[in-house]
This record gives C-alpha cells, sequence and structure tokens, in this order.
C-alpha cells in the first residue's frame, strides 16, 4: 500500500446558546482525505493524518475504491493481458520441455 495523497479538511462549528452567546463555543475540527494505491486506487476519510493509523485503517477494510477513469482501466486491462500472456508462454515452454522429456525416455534417451 503507497500512501498517494492527505489532503487536510478545516471546519469551525459554534456551538451554544445563540439567544444571548453566554455560553457559545467555537469548535475546529480537521479531517483528512487520505487516497491510497495497491492494485487500484482508495480513499478513506480519517481524523488523523499519521501514516500508521492509515496502514491499520486500510488493513481493517475501511477504504472504499476510488471510481477510475475507462482509459485507466483499459490500461489496467492490457497490463493484466500482457501478464497473462507471459504466464501462458512461461507455461507453454516447461510443457514443451517436460514433453521433450518424456518422449526422450520412451524413446530410450533418457
Amino acid at each position: 500500500m503507497q500512501i498517494l495523497s492527505i489532503t487536510p479538511n478545516t471546519r469551525t462549528y459554534t456551538t451554544g446558546r445563540l439567544s444571548d452567546g453566554s455560553d457559545r463555543q467555537t469548535i475546529t475540527v480537521t479531517e483528512y482525505h487520505v487516497v491510497v494505491q495497491d492494485g487500484g486506487k482508495y480513499e478513506a476519510t480519517m481524523q488523523t493524518d499519521d501514516t500508521q493509523a492509515i496502514a491499520d485503517a486500510y488493513a481493517a477494510g475501511l477504504f472504499t475504491a476510488v471510481p477510475i477513469s475507462a482509459d485507466e482501466r483499459m490500461e489496467q486491462l492490457e497490463a493484466e493481458n500482457t501478464h497473462l500472456k507471459t504466464l501462458i508462454e512461461e507455461k507453454d515452454r516447461e510443457n514443451k520441455n517436460a514433453l521433450f522429456e518424456i518422449y526422450s525416455m520412451l524413446l530410450g534417451g533418457g
């Protein structure tokens, strides 16, 4: 998991009686919009920007997937396709080598 961005969002709330304001309080709250990447992009709003807390929240499944564009999806699919082609080619070579060894043994050469 790689943290791509941590964006703070600070809001101020006023609480208390509005009639005379004698016990009015102002509360400032900072939340963090966090985007991480781990295969895909995931986001969450957190009360802290601590990287360990972010990692723990991600591990606990508290992040949601970020929708990606059609172009990004095409890039993902092309990369997966290339990876799968490579795996197939490797297995094909292994199978051909195994068949060659079997034929060699059957013909008395091994």
